[in-house]
């Protein structure tokens, strides 16, 4: 008895630690904001050089949601980007008197 207890024990504490090493991959909503996107990435990053070595179950979420930040983060940039360069160009266009 006592030692079914010890392996059920065991065996929780090892789901345990499974839930916790894989988290940062679990989050699979998009996000909403450049902010939360880049969010993503730094913690992603953070989260693979803390490791010795990669776990390669846990990397293709993380490589899927790290991607769609980054698409997400991309795109924020590029609008900004092109914002700025009509507003730019409008203001050199416009004749001088």
């Amino acid at each position: 008895m006592e030692q079914k207890t010890e392996q059920s024990t065991a065996r929780n504490m090892e789901q345990s630690t499974e839930q916790n090493t894989k988290q940062p991959a679990e989050q699979t909503t998009e996000p909403r904001t450049y902010r939360e996107a880049y969010a993503v990435l730094q913690r992603h990053a953070q989260h693979l050089r803390d490791q010795d070595e990669p776990d390669l179950d846990e990397l293709l979420p993380i490589v899927r949601e790290s991607a769609a930040a980054y698409e997400f983060c991309k795109s924020r940039i590029d609008a900004v980007e092109q914002a700025l360069k009509e507003a730019l160009a409008g203001t050199t266009s416009a004749p001088q008197g």
